[in-house]
């Protein structure tokens, strides 16, 4: 994802919502016997981004520490389980839809907050006993969120910015002082998508997805555009 030719189908490149996309070998991983691409699709995208996310923050997480994912939608549902599969700190789910946190309970987390009618410092100084979280995942991005970094994370700890749409406005002194890192993620490594392919065929890592032919791409953007979409959505070729 850092490469200095980089050539990124749909961003850089022509390519995405299309019947046929051209690649290349290296692109290319070996699924587990009796997957369907279809089914996994999005963790060529979606899911190599939350576990690169969750594989950083897992350096810093041990036993008795505490992680906070905040959004547990089409990424974040994939990095809370991750985070299950490879760490055995406390968990703890953030978002404003009881749909996402419900999800978020059957999957395992320790606790769960809907920010939208709980106060989210207050929430995570309670369940961390005034210490704050050792890392956390911010699935959502925006300024409200990010905003919340001083206030919610460790001293020392890191905030990880996944999602994006917003600004990181925060004193220096607040850094400083917190020795508080904001971390970004992009997507991740050929490697770390055939980790993530080990997890998913262990049964470690599922995806919930809703399947549309492509036809109907531009109801399924309105419907991203309105959070109408619960996990990921999957665009087949038509025919």
């Amino acid at each position: 994802m850092h490469c200095e030719n980089l050539s990124f189908p749909g961003l850089s490149t022509d390519g995405g919502f299309a019947e046929y996309l051209l690649t290349n070998e290296r692109s290319v991983i070996t699924l587990p016997d009796g997957v369907d691409p279809a089914e996994i699709a999005p963790h060529a995208d979606a899911g190599i981004t939350a576990y690169h996310a969750v594989k950083k923050a897992t350096t810093e997480l041990v036993p008795g520490s505490t992680a906070v994912v905040i959004g547990v939608g089409g990424l974040g549902h994939i990095g809370v389980q991750c985070l299950l599969a490879m760490s055995a700190a406390t968990i703890v789910a953030v978002d404003i839809k009881q749909d996402a946190l419900d999800l978020a309970q059957r999957l395992g987390v320790d606790h769960t907050i809907n920010s939208g009618e709980e106060n989210l410092v207050s929430a995570i100084d309670s369940i961390t006993d005034g210490t704050g979280a050792t890392q956390v995942l911010d699935f959502v991005g925006s300024d409200e969120t990010t905003a919340t970094g001083p206030d919610i994370v460790a001293p020392g700890g890191d905030f990880h910015v996944v999602g994006y749409g917003g600004h990181v406005h925060q004193p220096a002194q607040a850094l400083v002082d917190g020795e508080l890192a904001y971390r970004g993620a992009l997507v991740g490594r050929y490697t770390e998508l055939q980790e993530l392919m080990a997890l998913v065929d262990r049964g470690a890592v599922e995806l919930h997805t809703t399947h549309y032919p492509l036809d109907e791409i531009n109801t399924v953007a309105e419907k991203l555009e309105h959070g109408e979409i619960e996990g990921r959505a999957v665009i087949r070729p038509n025919g």
